[in-house]
């Protein structure tokens, strides 16, 4: 809920928050509008996603039944360039979504 609620404060603040990225990565307004959208869009994404979650269960032979459970096995890092500030932020508090971990 949280999550969802952060999204809706990135929407209400959108053009602020867009011209703050371009004043500081150097980028058209317009672009980080559109960063900005896609933020917003990627956690409302995520937010729906963590409902979806779940393993499968797979009928192996007559009589036994396997099952998948999705969990993490190993951790990860990534670079990313900070070119698109907001967008990227975004993207990280997304997947601190209940069940996206």
């Amino acid at each position: 809920a949280h999550v969802r609620e952060f999204a809706g404060l990135l929407r209400e603040n959108a053009d602020e928050l867009a011209m703050l990225d371009a004043l500081d990565a150097g980028l058209p307004v317009a672009a980080m509008r559109t960063d900005v959208a896609f933020a917003i869009d990627y956690i409302e994404i995520m937010c729906d996603l963590a409902l979806q979650l779940g393993g499968q269960t797979i009928p192996a032979t007559p009589e036994h039944l396997h099952y998948t459970v999705r969990e993490p096995f190993a951790v990860q890092a990534r670079i990313v360039p900070y070119n698109h500030p907001l967008f990227f932020s975004a993207s990280k508090l997304a997947r601190l979504s209940p069940g996206t971990r």
